[in-house]
C-alpha cells in the first residue's frame, strides 16, 4: 500500500524543564532523483554546528539547547523534520526564527555551504565502510532499496554532481508540503498551528 503523508498538529502540556518541538514535512523517497540534494539540504539547514539552524538559533540567539534536522526516506515518500529543545519562555521567539531559516534556504545556499555539505556526506559515507557491521548494513540497505549492490564510485559521483540550484529546488518541493507539528512541555508561549503554517509559505 502506498504511503500517505498526513499533516497535523499535536500538543501535550507537561511540567517539564524544556519544551520539545518537532516540525515535519513530506520528504522525497530514496528513489527520487533529488534524494542526494535533499541530504545536502538537511546538512546545510540542520546538520551540525556549522548548519544554519545551529548558528542562528543556538549560537547567535540562544533560543534552543539543541536544534537539528532529521531526514528519513522510504520507497515512495519520507519525512523531513526539524527538532528543537528549548526553554518554554523562548517558544514565542523560536518558531519565527526557525520558519525564517527554512524559507531562506528555499532561495539559495552558498558555494561554501554546498562544498562543506558534500565533504560531510562523502566523509560519513566512506568512514562508515571502516566498520564491518556498518558496511554490511550499508550494502544490505542498498540491495533492498535498489536490487543492486552499492557502487561507491557512482555514489560519490552523484554527490559531486549536486548544485546549489538542486538544493534550492528540493527545498521548495519539501517545504511546500503542509507541515506536521508536535510539541511537548510547557506550551503557554507557543503560537497556533495556523500562525506557524502561514510563515512557511514561500
Amino acid at each position: 500500500m502506498p504511503s500517505v503523508y498526513t499533516a497535523g498538529d499535536i500538543r501535550e502540556t507537561r511540567d517539564l524543564e524544556q519544551a520539545h518541538i518537532f516540525l515535519g514535512f513530506e520528504n522525497v523517497s530514496y528513489n527520487d532523483p533529488d534524494y542526494f540534494a535533499m541530504r545536502t539540504l538537511s546538512s546545510v539547514l540542520g546538520g551540525g554546528m556549522s548548519s544554519r539552524l545551529f548558528q542562528e538559533v543556538r549560537e547567535k540567539r540562544g533560543l534552543a539547547y539543541e536544534v537539528y534536522t532529521y531526514a528519513m526516506s522510504t520507497s515512495d515518500s519520507g519525512l523531513f523534520s526539524v527538532y528543537a529543545g528549548t526553554n518554554p519562555e523562548d517558544l514565542a521567539s523560536l518558531m519565527p526564527v526557525i520558519s525564517e531559516e527554512i524559507m531562506k534556504v528555499t532561495q539559495s545556499i552558498t558555494a561554501e555551504e554546498l562544498a562543506r555539505a558534500k565533504t560531510q556526506m562523502k566523509s560519513g559515507f566512506l568512514m562508515s565502510r571502516e566498520s564491518v557491521n556498518r558496511r554490511a548494513d550499508q550494502l544490505g540497505k542498498c540491495f533492498l532499496q535498489t536490487g543492486e549492490l552499492l557502487d561507491i564510485e557512482q555514489r560519490i559521483s552523484e554527490i559531486e554532481d549536486i548544485t546549489e540550484q538542486d538544493v534550492a529546488k528540493v527545498a521548495k518541493k519539501i517545504f511546500s508540503s503542509t507541515p506536521t507539528f508536535a510539541a511537548l512541555g510547557d506550551l503557554e508561549k507557543l503560537e497556533s498551528y495556523d500562525h506557524i503554517s502561514e510563515r512557511l509559505v514561500a
